[in-house]
């Protein structure tokens, strides 16, 4: 039972659209909760895709018609001026002093590994493990590394948080890309799957692709990060 009970207060503090812990939670009348960014991008998504002003949108997830209470205004304020979900803030802030920062890198392969130590480069958290593997690759070689203790934790940009990832959709810059599809042939975030891919056949979670385990994820994520900079330029 306590196992249950643990899973079901994870699956509180995530949001349904980028799947990471909810930042700056915003509630829709339907009672469901989601990143103010998420929920902004995923509303300018629907807009952009009817290409006309919208009255209304549906929830990401049980698809409930939601009409802002100031719909004349642009639908990028909309998600600012949601309620703000106190509650959720409140036992998020209570349970993260004891939650430990988990390797990125294990992430990605269904993995939990407590974090020890922060590439400034990548943007990512490293267990002891995956730290010897980044260290050998000649791309991360000489990439500036610290110890999790010893950042500075004013440093917002530097600070270590599992939803910072180096893996950026395209598209959707503050998301990480989680699979592709093969009918496009684009790299895809959940939010792209959502709005732009819901209705493809041949669509894959990356971290699910044969032949795509250790290095090879890592190689791909290397590719990504490459893709983004060209996409920037």
């Amino acid at each position: 039972m306590a196992t249950v009970g643990r899973v079901h207060e994870h699956d509180v503090f995530t949001c349904p659209i980028c799947l990471e812990t909810l930042k700056s939670p915003k509630s829709l009348p339907c009672l469901h909760t989601f990143c103010e960014t998420c929920i902004c991008e995923f509303i300018l998504s629907i807009e952009q895709r009817a290409e006309q002003k919208l009255s209304n949108y549906p929830c990401p997830v049980c698809r409930t018609v939601v009409t802002p209470n100031h719909p004349a205004d642009e639908a990028s304020q909309w998600a600012a001026s949601l309620p703000h979900n106190f509650k959720i803030s409140s036992l998020m802030d209570n349970s993260s002093k004891s939650v430990k920062q988990e390797c990125h890198l294990c992430k990605r392969r269904d993995k939990i590994s407590e974090a020890t130590k922060w590439c400034c480069d990548c943007t990512e958290a490293l267990c002891e493990e995956c730290m010897q593997f980044h260290g050998i690759m000649k791309l991360s070689a000489d990439h500036n590394v610290v110890r999790i203790e010893e950042m500075d934790t004013s440093a917002s940009v530097n600070e270590p948080n599992a939803c910072v990832v180096s893996d950026s959709c395209p598209v959707h810059t503050s998301k990480s890309v989680v699979a592709f599809c093969f009918d496009h042939q684009e790299l895809s975030c959940v939010l792209c799957l959502t709005v732009q891919h819901r209705k493809c056949e041949n669509v894959q979670v990356i971290e699910e692709m044969p032949n795509l385990k250790g290095d090879k994820i890592n190689r791909l994520v290397f590719e990504v990060n490459d893709i983004k900079v060209k996409v920037e330029k």
